[in-house]
């Protein structure tokens, strides 16, 4: 175990630089490796790759900007990172950082690539229940981010081709097709002139991009 850290601040960053919020001491990590955006009003937590050389994998996937949800695990470099979110107090989310070998007893210049195995590490049960997040839009395929739901009406796609709005309708989200020559499809049924209710785990494909709904 290298260190806890809880996040409270609306912005931390990973790296191997003293200047970072978080510093792992592995020439596997970037300078600036990642940032951690901490959005208060919705209670969620954004990682993001800063253009690190070796990249930032979330639970085996190598991403570039993600929202994050209790029990995620990240590889940076050569550590392996666990992060946990307490249901009681939203502002509690924790960092847990473990070495996935000596640090200390590899030399400086040992290379690193993509392929390199990670061991996974053991690490303390969280306590209480996950905190739940925002609803959002989860990328699955053709999509490099995730999609935050913040706003009563947010549209998803790519203009002349398929373009889709997700309206906030009391507690849930209503999904329609509003622009483009090609079909919108929720979980297979294509949205032509008609508006769905949206539930966990329901699929969206539109414009070469698919999604899945996350409340």
């Amino acid at each position: 175990m290298i260190q806890d850290y809880m996040l409270t601040e609306s912005r931390a960053t990973l790296g191997r630089r003293s200047t970072n919020d978080i510093v792992l001491t592995d020439m596997a990590v970037s300078g600036e490796h990642v940032a951690f955006t901490y959005e208060k009003k919705i209670g969620i937590v954004v990682v993001e790759d800063l253009g690190s050389t070796n990249g930032t994998k979330v639970n085996g996937i190598k991403v570039r900007r993600q929202v994050l949800q209790s029990g995620d695990l990240l590889d940076i470099g050569k550590c392996r990172i666990r992060f946990l979110m307490n249901s009681l107090v939203p502002e509690s989310h924790y960092l847990h950082a473990s070495e996935a070998g000596s640090l200390t007893a590899k030399p400086a210049h040992a290379d690193h690539t993509e392929d390199s195995p990670t061991v996974p590490a053991d690490f303390p049960p969280a306590e209480g229940q996950p905190y739940t997040p925002s609803p959002y839009l989860r990328a699955v395929s053709g999509a490099s981010e995730d999609i935050i739901l913040s706003k009563v009406v947010t549209t998803v796609g790519r203009p002349g081709i398929a373009v889709a709005a997700l309206t906030k309708r009391g507690k849930g989200y209503v999904a329609t097709k509003v622009d483009g020559s090609a079909d919108v499809v929720l979980n297979g049924q294509a949205l032509n002139g008609v508006a769905l209710s949206m539930h966990k785990g329901d699929r969206i494909e539109l414009a070469g991009m698919a999604y899945e709904f996350w409340a």
